[in-house]
């Protein structure tokens, strides 16, 4: 049985999918907020479900959603957690047509509490239904544009507002910024940025790694 978070602790969570016989990695970092909280309960689902719930149904039907996975990384390194769901979760995209080839991601930009490039993130997501799209850029009249703004607005419901009186949530979103200490875990935890908002862009994103067959 996993270890409850302490408060301060910094956590790498990787969302897995799968497009085009390749798999896809996200990376997020967290912070515990509070002592005692629960990594699966009170991170990995919470983070799942936003994906499920609203990304997932309106994402293109070559994406499937595999697992997420949590590993302590500041001040120390822990053992990694993973989670992939319940049985009947809807974990294939269900968007009409097309997706888009697996290079091409809908990016969504973190901001944080950190002056500069070093409090900046960023995070890509795989599956964009080519009928989402005119051109290079995701159409604000789609489905998809409203499914990425409903998921950062269930991401910024549960993970954003740390210091606010509102704040009810155990972990808090942040960047983790290899410039300013270790280059690899442990991290200090200082290192880490709390995250203050997300913003989506339209433009279409590209990782050049992503390639059939292999890449993340």
């Amino acid at each position: 049985m996993a270890s409850p978070a302490i408060a301060d602790e910094v956590y790498m969570v990787r969302v897995f999918g799968s497009i085009e016989n390749q798999e896809y990695v996200n990376v997020l970092h967290f912070q515990c907020v509070v002592n005692n909280a629960d990594i699966i309960e009170q991170l990995l689902v919470v983070m799942w479900l936003c994906f499920v719930q609203q990304l997932i149904p309106r994402s293109g039907a070559n994406f499937e959603l595999r697992r997420i996975t949590a590993m302590r990384v500041a001040p120390t390194v822990g053992p990694e957690i993973e989670y992939a769901g319940v049985s009947g979760q809807l974990l294939v995209g269900q968007a009409a047509g097309d997706s888009l080839p697996s290079f091409c991601s809908a990016v969504i930009g973190i901001r944080s509490e950190r002056a500069g490039k070093r409090g900046i993130g960023r995070f890509a997501l795989a599956g964009v239904p080519e009928l989402a799209t005119v051109g290079s850029f995701i159409s604000i009249e789609s489905d998809y544009w409203d499914a990425i703004n409903d998921f950062i607005a269930c991401v910024a419901d549960k993970f954003l507002g740390r210091g606010s009186v509102n704040f009810e949530h155990k972990f808090a979103l942040g960047v983790l910024s290899r410039k300013s200490g270790a280059l690899k875990p442990p991290y200090a935890v200082n290192q880490f940025s709390t995250s203050t908002f997300l913003r989506p862009s339209r433009k279409i994103g590209t990782i050049k790694s992503r390639q059939i067959g292999r890449g993340r």
